[in-house]
C-alpha cells in the first residue's frame, strides 16, 4: 500500500490522496519555476527571464540557430552569402 506523506513542497501527497509529490526545478527548488532553455542554461521565471534562449542565439536570434554575421556585420541566414564580397555587396567583375 502507497502511504501519503509529505513532499519537499509541505503537502501531503501520495496515497489516497491523489495527488504527486512536487519536482524540484533545475535550480533544485522545490516546486520552483525554474527552467533550461534550449541553450541547456537554466533560468529562474524560466521564459520570463531576459537572457532566455540569448546564450545560444545565432545574429537573427535563434536558439543554436545557422545564420552566421560576416565581417562587415551583415547577418546572413545560412552564413555568408557565396555571390557577395566581404562586405555584402555583389561582386563586381
Amino acid at each position: 500500500m502507497d502511504w501519503p506523506f509529505i513532499d519537499n513542497c509541505e503537502e501531503c501527497v501520495g496515497g489516497t490522496t491523489g495527488l504527486d509529490p512536487c519536482d524540484n526545478d533545475c535550480l533544485g527548488v522545490p516546486g520552483g519555476t525554474a527552467q533550461t532553455d534550449a541553450c541547456g542554461v537554466c533560468y529562474a521565471n524560466g521564459p520570463g527571464n531576459p537572457l532566455w534562449n540569448t546564450t545560444c542565439a545565432d545574429c537573427l536570434g535563434v536558439p543554436n540557430g545557422t545564420a552566421q554575421t560576416d565581417a562587415c556585420g551583415v547577418c546572413y541566414a545560412n552564413g555568408p552569402h557565396p555571390l557577395h564580397d566581404l562586405c555584402g555587396l555583389p561582386w563586381r567583375a
